[in-house]
């Protein structure tokens, strides 16, 4: 039974978001999360879905088996935000994942190479007005740039945006609904 192995001890989740500066009582024990992704055999263009994202360690496991394996998996990590948990712990954890740190003993940690969007949820009246819709449409652009992989604005004019990819691909939002 690997789950009495000491690594995958809860009390190391805790002591390991310490050392990033973070202060999380109860997180799961990244080692535990790394060896069940692992035994699973999850493809390496998966998109994995954490809807109790907690403090972040579905995330971070993502992120050291795509830097191990050199894959292109990617998350999405869910929060209700109790705690301020998603902007105190999670997000915080995950940027300091990607750009690096310098642990509390001074030792520097080399960050992951990849990126990181943080969206809030939000309700827009559903009376249809336009202003309501227009409201619904800038809401729904960021959703359309991660589904497409495009963050990067190249051009933005008073109705539309146009947003690239590294991958020469580009996304072209209108938001003038006349004559369309």
């Amino acid at each position: 039974n690997f789950l009495t192995d000491k690594k995958f001890l809860n009390r190391r989740g805790s002591d390991y978001l310490k050392t990033l500066g973070l202060d999380f009582p109860y997180s799961k024990p990244k080692e535990l999360i790394d060896h069940l992704m692992k035994i699973a055999h999850i493809p390496q263009d998966a998109i994995i879905l954490d809807f109790f994202a907690g403090s972040g360690t579905t995330g971070e496991a993502v992120l050291d088996l795509n830097n191990e394996e050199k894959s292109k998996r990617r998350f999405i990590l869910c929060t209700n935000n109790e705690g301020q948990i998603a902007e105190e712990v999670c997000y915080p954890r995950i940027a300091k994942v990607i750009t690096g740190y310098k642990e509390a003993n001074g030792n520097k940690v080399d960050g992951i190479e990849s990126n990181l969007k943080y969206f809030k949820t939000d309700f827009v009246e559903a009376k249809p007005t336009d202003l309501n819709k227009k409201k619904l449409v800038d809401k729904s652009t960021e959703m359309l740039c991660l589904k497409e992989d495009c963050f990067e604005l190249v051009k933005k004019g008073q109705s539309f945006k146009i947003f690239t990819s590294n991958k020469d691909k580009y996304l072209g939002i209108v938001y003038d609904d006349i004559g369309i």
